[in-house]
Parts: C-alpha cells; sequence; structure tokens
C-alpha cells in the first residue's frame, strides 16, 4: 500500500511533466559529482532541469500519452 508521501510525490512529478515539451533519459551513472552541478547549472540557463527518479516512480507518472513511449528506455 502506497504511503501518503510516495502518493504527494508521485503527484508532483506528474504536475511537473504536465505540458512539457521535452523529456530526455540519461543515465547519471559514472558522471561525477562536479559534473552533475555543471550540467544542472548549465541547464537552469535556459530553463531546464535534471531531475533523477526512479524508474518505478518515472513510470507511474508517464503513463498517459506519448510520455509512455518512454517505458523501454528506463
Amino acid at each position: 500500500m502506497p504511503t501518503q508521501e510516495k502518493i504527494e510525490t508521485l503527484e508532483n512529478f506528474k504536475s511537473r511533466l504536465d505540458g512539457v515539451k521535452t523529456v530526455v533519459v540519461t543515465e547519471y551513472r559514472g558522471l561525477t559529482v562536479q559534473q552533475l552541478s555543471d550540467l544542472r547549472k548549465q541547464l537552469r540557463a535556459v530553463s531546464a532541469q535534471y531531475k533523477i527518479v526512479k524508474n518505478r516512480l518515472a513510470k507511474l507518472a508517464m503513463t498517459d500519452g506519448d510520455l509512455s513511449k518512454l517505458h523501454p528506455h528506463l
């Protein structure tokens, strides 16, 4: 049974995906903390975000529409 915290986290992630034009799925393993920090700074400069999310959460949030096509990549 999902906890209230998990439900809220899922709803928050779903709301962040609403209306987005682009979603990029990447592999973060192998990057240093400094490299991730630099990447986040560069993305903020163009009003984008880099968020690490568990695959299960991403699959649950992307069940509708075109985003469901990303499931094989998670």
